[in-house]
C-alpha cells in the first residue's frame, strides 16, 4: 500500500479465506499516514485473537477516524479485545467498534 494513502476501507464480510496469517501480513502494510480506516470483517470464520493483536501493533501517526465491524467473529476473546484497546492512538477523534453476536 502507498505510504501516502490517507483513507482506506477494507470490506471483507462473510470471508472464509482470510486467515490470521493473511491479516497479520496486511496489518504490517497499513500506512502510518492513514487518517481514516474502515474494516468490515463480519462473519470472518478464520480470524482469531492474533489478528486483533496485529492491528494493535500498528502505529498510525495521523489516524483521526477508525471503524471496525467484527460482528459474528466467533473466535475473538477478551484477550484479543484487550490487545486492540491498548492500541488506540492519541490522534483518534472518532472510533466505532461493532462486536454484535460474538459467542466468546
Amino acid at each position: 500500500l502507498p505510504s501516502s494513502l490517507g483513507r482506506l476501507a477494507l470490506l471483507f464480510p462473510h470471508n472464509d479465506n482470510l486467515s490470521d496469517q493473511g491479516f497479520v501480513s496486511l496489518a504490517k502494510q497499513l500506512p502510518g499516514a492513514l487518517t481514516s480506516l474502515e474494516m468490515d470483517l463480519r462473519h470472518s470464520k478464520r480470524l482469531t485473537d492474533p489478528a486483533l493483536a496485529a492491528l494493535g501493533r500498528w502505529q498510525p501517526t495521523r489516524l483521526a477516524s477508525a471503524s471496525f465491524n467484527f460482528s459474528r467473529n466467533k473466535h475473538f476473546t477478551d484477550s484479543g479485545l484487550v490487545a486492540l484497546s491498548e492500541w488506540v492512538p492519541h490522534t483518534l477523534e472518532s472510533f466505532a467498534l461493532s462486536l454484535g453476536k460474538n459467542s466468546n
